[in-house]
């Protein structure tokens, strides 16, 4: 059953969210789409890269950016220091869901964003009155899929891995490294289809077609606790 491979019997004592992709999107080019198209390297190098490098970066400074461009085997000249609109367009459906997290447990979001996105993701006033904090990763220091990504919001909140559950959208990130740090996932699918090479025990993951059924999930979670 793809919408639902199992149940875990754990306490959310907070949910982390995803950013980009799963509660709105950027209509303009974003960063990681443009060093795509400038560099050589098959795209899932490039996306790597970005993590590792620029999303963790807490400041984009000349030197960085030369660094950036030498590992992607391009121009430093076609770094796009500004993009057209960065600016987070929340989907519909992503502020009544968030409502809803937040009277199940404490909801903070998660993200891989680089300092140059920054205000631009976070700077969503219809965001702060449902998001305790936010842990964008420039801020941190690690990137999902990194575990030290989620451990770094565990750490700040004071709560165990058990007790964390991570919605997004993208399964490397968000549900590897959720996994990998001993959370609990939540895969937003949007309909496609669970990737078939991975390492993972498939029955850790719940999946969700769309944000309506993450709140199923987690009120699941909360029913097999209680009951």
């Amino acid at each position: 059953n793809q919408r639902c491979i199992m149940m875990s019997n754990v306490q959310p004592g907070v949910i982390s969210v995803d950013v980009g992709g799963t509660l709105g999107y950027g209509k303009g080019p974003g960063l990681t789409s443009t060093l795509e198209r400038h560099s050589h390297l098959p795209a899932a190098q490039v996306r790597k890269i970005i993590r590792e490098r620029l999303h963790t970066a807490p400041q984009l400074t000349e030197q960085v950016v030369a660094e950036v461009c030498a590992m992607l085997d391009m121009p430093a000249r076609f770094f796009p220091y500004e993009l057209a609109d960065s600016a987070l367009h929340l989907f519909p459906n992503a502020i009544p869901t968030l409502k809803a997290l937040g009277n199940l447990a404490p909801v903070v979001t998660l993200s891989n964003v680089t300092r140059m996105e920054l205000n631009a993701n976070l700077a969503c006033p219809e965001l702060s009155p449902w998001v305790v904090a936010q842990f964008p990763s420039c801020r941190t220091g690690y990137a999902k899929p990194d575990r030290r990504a989620f451990k770094a919001v565990g750490s700040q909140l004071g709560i165990g891995m058990s007790n964390m559950v991570h919605v997004g959208d993208s399964w490397e990130c968000d549900v590897l490294g959720a996994l990998a740090a001993g959370a609990t996932a939540i895969w937003l699918s949007n309909d496609r289809p669970v990737p078939a090479s991975n390492d993972i025990d498939a029955a850790a993951v719940l999946i969700a077609r769309d944000l309506s059924e993450v709140v199923t999930h987690v009120q699941h979670l909360f029913t097999r606790r209680n009951s």
